[in-house]
């Protein structure tokens, strides 16, 4: 394997001397981190692209309302990456690129198979939407107009055998609200996408050993990662005029607007949103053999009016039954961890404070490990993942130690399995993005250890629909599941049940076998949690409460 100190050798193609903000951006990520050093930059020379004027006055208008302004699709001069050449489209088969690893294009057109032969390993570009268009305005756009609840991002691979792999991907959350907000975040997801497509170039120079890599990536994938052949996703690959540039498809887009605006002016002055708790004591003793998933059958404990409830775990112990979860005052938007005991009757006793930090937390995610019991609660905000330990069951906990620091991880989750302790997180790629769609994986010997190594795959699933923890694994009918929520559209919006079917510290795969809405009662909009044992099943839900009732 050649080694690469300063990262591969890349040459950067342009449609015209300029770039968007956006991909000059990625290009100065990708060197700040030593994945590449440019060799090469190359112009058309045709004319600079503009984002439709109906789509930039869209971008405009919901940048200013909602208070997100958006720099990506700038012009900058090519010229800032070094010395441009420019040559036609035509001449560019007749271009000799010395020592060049990997072309970037970055032309926004679909002329990869004529670049094939300038770069050793083939040719990069990025897929934004769903369809696979290679055209960054239209990110989104079509989603978003279709009220839809994520989109799609991913870098590809073109090699001489003008075969397509996937290097990278991610299905994100395109939330209901700002567009442009949206779009500010996919941007830094671009970036970190492209440095995992470089990174996983880097493991290798030889493009038939990197091409079987890949293929078998693929196939293991996740992430639902494929190869195909250029000419197969051809008709995917422009976002023309009239995909989503025809005027219905824009009034559509400035409704979307409209009704996005109206709904975020509802929730602030017209109604109150709050999540709740719910109970179900001897989940498994009526006529229902299958998992405790009648969530209409379950009995709602409503918190006080200042604050929710929410991310509930049980422990059930001589007979009684205690209820550890999320407490978090309206004053204050940060969480503290509870506990109540839960009586046979469905009542409940009176909260306890059990753990209060100058720090948001949740998800207190208790276990019992060697006639001990630990917690390890959500604590994102600190970046770190901390192990408590119980002094005195339930209401009294010291802290132990950190599990891993310098991570901002969500809903840690543990898993024993295959001699393994497994520990199942969201990460966020940065403080203050979100920390619903990248799902790692670490393992260790024990529970409280503080060496826990990172699976192969990390992320091993990035996709806001089935990402984030939800609950505690459980057995049934000797498969293995993990609870997760779907985060697509809004944080939260319902409940998957993933078998999983394979774990390893090389390969994971699961597969979604239930989702669960909350739609067994018109004012619920939100499902995110599961946990239960023989006795009492527990979960939560977000009711959303009108100051008036429309007739």
């Amino acid at each position: 394997m050649t080694h690469h100190p300063h990262g591969l050798s890349v040459s950067i193609i342009a449609r015209s001397s300029v770039l968007w903000r956006w991909q000059l951006n990625v290009v100065q990520s990708l060197v700040d981190q030593q994945l590449i050093q440019v060799s090469q930059v190359i112009s058309l020379g045709q004319p600079e692209t503009r984002v439709p004027l109906a789509v930039r006055f869209l971008h405009r208008l919901d940048a200013w309302v909602f208070r997100s302004p958006m720099s990506a699709f700038e012009h900058t001069e090519l010229s800032r990456l070094g010395e441009v050449r420019t040559v036609s489209a035509v001449q560019l088969t007749e271009c000799v690129l010395p020592q060049c690893d990997v072309v970037i294009d970055f032309t926004e057109l679909d002329i990869a198979k004529g670049l094939l032969p300038l770069a050793k390993l083939g040719v990069l570009r990025a897929g934004f939407s769903e369809s696979g268009s290679i055209t960054s305005w239209c990110l989104g756009l079509s989603e978003y107009r279709k009220n839809a609840g994520q989109t799609r991002l991913v870098i590809s691979l073109i090699t001489r055998g003008n075969q397509s792999f996937i290097l990278s991907e991610a299905r994100p959350s395109l939330d209901h609200g700002s567009y442009t907000r949206n779009l500010n975040y996919y941007w830094v997801l671009t970036n970190h996408l492209w440095a995992r497509a470089f990174n996983t170039l880097l493991k290798g120079s030889d493009l038939t050993a990197l091409q079987n890599a890949l293929q078998t990536s693929n196939s293991l994938s996740g992430l639902g990662g494929e190869s195909s052949s250029a000419e197969e996703r051809h008709s995917l690959a422009t976002c023309s005029p009239g995909a989503v540039g025809s005027a219905k498809a824009y009034t559509s887009a400035y409704c979307r607007f409209v009704s996005h605006l109206l709904a975020k002016l509802q929730q602030k002055f017209l109604s109150q949103e709050q999540w709740r708790i719910l109970i179900r004591l001897n989940p498994f003793n009526g006529a229902e053999q299958g998992l405790p998933l009648a969530f209409g059958d379950y009995h709602e404990l409503v918190p006080p009016a200042d604050c929710f409830w929410a991310d509930p775990f049980v422990v059930s112990r001589e007979g009684r039954h205690f209820v550890f979860f999320e407490e978090l005052p309206f004053a204050t938007e940060r969480g503290h961890l509870c506990c109540m005991e839960v009586f046979d009757d469905g009542s409940h006793g009176a909260p306890t404070i059990i753990l209060k930090r100058d720090y948001h937390l949740s998800y207190p995610n208790v276990f019992e490990y060697e006639s001990a019991f630990y917690m390890i609660p959500e604590s994102g905000d600190n970046a770190t993942i901390d192990l408590y330990r119980c002094t005195a069951f339930p209401y009294e906990w010291e802290f132990s130690h950190t599990l891993i620091k310098g991570l901002a991880a969500y809903d840690a989750t543990l898993l024993e399995y295959g001699g393994r302790w497994w520990l199942f997180t969201t990460v966020a790629i940065e403080a203050g993005c979100s920390g619903c769609e990248a799902l790692h994986v670490f393992y260790a010997d024990s529970p409280l250890s503080q060496s826990w190594q990172a699976h192969a795959q990390n992320p091993v699933i990035s996709d806001a629909s089935t990402a984030r923890p939800a609950g505690q694994c459980f057995y049934w009918n000797d498969q293995l599941y993990r609870p997760s929520q779907d985060c697509a559209g809004s944080y939260g919006a319902g409940l998957n049940i993933n078998r999983i079917s394979q774990l390893d510290p090389e390969n994971y795969q699961e597969v979604t076998e239930q989702v669960c809405r909350p739609d067994w009662d018109p004012d619920l909009i939100a499902l995110h949690t599961l946990n239960f044992n023989p006795h009492i099943a527990v979960a939560d839900a977000l009711r959303k409460q009108l100051w008036y009732r429309p007739k």
